[in-house]
């Protein structure tokens, strides 16, 4: 499942338990699009509608338009044609949801909230695929701000994207800033107490540093990888593994294959009810976001290394909504990227006194910021 949707299935399970109705609308797809679900189906009392796109897939770009266009207009007439609700929650995938959900929620006099998870057109000028000063990113740029036009709330996940959002709302009033959470079930737990330490036979290292998630193009991993193809890091024992998926998975396969000494491994992503052991399997952990994209999106790994209570290296920019966070808790570093001499001279410093209390920080700030159940009322009382 997408983290949207963990999110987003934490969110509405709340609002049902506090009575309201919920009905969801989303692609009938998984997230990988290896599995096809029920058209309709009960989970927890929500009603789940599913709509069946027409099934180009991702290969092509005509064919994904086709499955984007093809999800809106379904998306369009089940809002239009469905029962009134009080209130429409609409989320950034696919992009430019919200305007053909716009106009039906203004045909049946329906308050919407925007939920930002990704900003158009920012993303794709970051992805290479628009420049700023093109008529489409123009024309783009003027559809997103009368998308959020008249809406009652917009939700963004966290200071640096509220500031690009900004850009789009005339009212600053209805912006809204709430982080998203880590998964409930995650525990601090030591290293060597976790199944997978002697499983990967990582109990004979000093020290695991660990990227896990989506390697995507907005993710700053060169510095990361040089470490692993340094003789001085590994003599001082440190262990480094990725796992995930994402764009730039393959590139970051070769770099280890090739090029690391023997201290560097690729792992594939883990079931949810083995994610807290898979986190506390190691000492500490990266996160990254190319300052180009700093606002554009907000990556969710932060709530889940806090969760577990571990420090994070972070390659990007104090700016940044991570940066920002770790700067407020003191759980970790925060690396420009391309300095690999500081990175370098970071991890060489490591001790264990020096990361169990970035740890503790980590876990202290994710129940105080972090928290499932507090994020989740805050959210709901912004419908009111």
């Amino acid at each position: 499942m997408a983290p949207t949707g963990q999110v987003l299935g934490d969110w509405t399970t709340a609002m049902f338990q506090e009575g309201h109705d919920i009905q969801v609308i989303c692609s009938q797809k998984s997230y990988d699009g290896g599995k096809l679900y029920e058209k309709q189906e009960a989970i927890n009392g929500i009603i789940v509608q599913r709509i069946a796109a027409l099934g180009f897939g991702r290969k092509t770009f005509i064919g994904k338009l086709a499955d984007y266009l093809s999800f809106y207009v379904q998306t369009f007439f089940k809002v239009f044609f469905g029962p009134r609700f009080d209130r429409v929650i609409i989320l950034t995938t696919p992009p430019y949801l919200g305007l053909l959900v716009k106009i039906a929620c203004s045909l049946k006099g329906t308050k919407r909230i925007h939920w930002i998870m990704d900003v158009y057109p920012d993303v794709m000028s970051a992805f290479g695929m628009l420049k700023k000063k093109s008529l489409l990113y123009k024309i783009l740029a003027w559809i997103s701000a009368y998308e959020l036009k008249g809406a009652y709330k917009v939700i963004v996940l966290g200071p640096d994207m509220k500031e690009v959002v900004g850009k789009y709302v005339k009212d600053k009033s209805i912006l809204e800033m709430v982080p998203l959470w880590g998964d409930g079930s995650l525990r601090p737990m030591h290293r060597e107490k976790t199944k997978f330490n002697n499983l990967r036979g990582w109990e004979k290292h000093k020290f695991v540093g660990l990227y896990s998630g989506n390697m995507g193009l907005g993710h700053c991993l060169e510095d990361v990888l040089q470490l692993t193809a340094d003789p001085e890091v590994k003599e001082a024992s440190f262990h480094f593994a990725f796992s995930g998926g994402g764009k730039r998975r393959k590139q970051v396969e070769d770099f280890v294959n090739k090029k690391s000494i023997g201290n560097a491994e690729m792992l594939e992503y883990v079931p949810l009810v083995e994610l807290s052991d898979h986190l506390n399997c190691a000492d500490f952990h990266f996160a990254s976001i190319n300052p180009d994209w700093n606002g554009m999106m907000v990556p969710s790994k932060l709530q889940g290394i806090f969760a577990i209570g571990k420090p994070v290296v972070c390659i990007g920019s104090e700016d940044s909504s991570l940066g920002q966070w770790i700067k407020q808790a003191d759980a970790g570093w925060i690396i420009k990227p391309g300095d690999y001499e500081k990175l370098k001279q970071t991890l060489l410093s490591f001790n264990d006194e020096i990361l169990q209390i970035k740890g503790d920080n980590a876990r202290r700030y994710s129940k105080r910021f972090f928290n499932k159940e507090m994020n989740c009322d805050k959210l709901t009382k912004l419908l009111n």
